[in-house]
């Protein structure tokens, strides 16, 4: 009776999040914006997200992926405050609720990435500060596809003086990689891939690159096909299951 229950139980999360997945790309593709009475969504997208990565993980990684989430966080406050390391910026409301001026699902969103990017660059036979320089790598590509977005037409943040790449600073980029890379470094090797972190990995670079083509931005969209490609890849020389 127990087991009868307990797998909708874990299965609740990932039905959710793809609802909300499928939902998002329906509402920007047919309105050009979600409604404006479901602005939960966006910070539960990342937080549902974030849940299934840890769920897919042995405990000792929970604990890392935990420890980069406050890093992260961290991060982002200095970069609110401060403008390092990526520039002057402010987040708005969209993503609340907030703490010291940043969102407190942006932790969310480090461990969606950090976790993906580390599964996916398992692939490749590494030690963990290449391993930490390819992943950080992987995560400015990443953020070549999200940010134009985020700070753009979903309004995530706004940067106080927009220039570069789609109104994007290049010093973004830059505190991008030496923070990844810093977080990276610590993250060991994962025992073993988790299929569920590489979907949600992936699954996110999908959604944003799907707006991407819809806002017409080609060049982040480009990104985003060439990442899934390059997902598909890696998957095939390790010889798995790309999903």
């Amino acid at each position: 009776m127990n087991n009868k229950l307990t797998i909708p139980i874990r299965r609740f999360p990932a039905l959710f999040y793809a609802l909300l997945w499928i939902g998002g790309v329906f509402s920007y593709v047919i309105w050009g914006a979600p409604p404006e009475n479901v602005t939960w969504t966006a910070p539960a997208f990342l937080w549902l997200a974030a849940l299934l990565a840890l769920m897919a993980v042995p405990a000792k990684e929970r604990i890392v992926l935990a420890g980069c989430a406050l890093g992260g966080f961290l991060v982002e406050v200095s970069g609110v405050h401060t403008g390092f390391p990526f520039g002057g910026y402010s987040y708005t409301d969209v993503l609340y609720p907030l703490v010291a001026g940043t969102p407190v699902a942006m932790g969310a969103a480090w461990v969606i990435l950090l976790a993906y990017c580390r599964h996916l660059g398992s692939a490749l036979p590494l030690n963990r500060i290449a391993a930490a320089a390819v992943g950080a790598c992987w995560m400015v590509l990443i953020d070549l596809v999200i940010d134009p977005l985020a700070a753009g037409p979903l309004a995530y943040w706004t940067w106080d003086h927009p220039h570069g790449y789609y109104g994007v600073p290049w010093s973004n980029f830059g505190g991008w990689w030496i923070t990844a890379f810093m977080l990276l470094a610590f993250y060991p090797a994962p025992e073993k891939q988790a299929p569920p972190v590489l979907r949600v990995g992936l699954s996110t670079v999908l959604f944003f690159t799907i707006l991407a083509w819809v806002h017409q931005m080609w060049i982040p969209a480009l990104a985003g096909l060439c990442l899934a490609i390059g997902h598909f890849l890696l998957q095939r020389l390790r010889h798995l299951s790309p999903l």
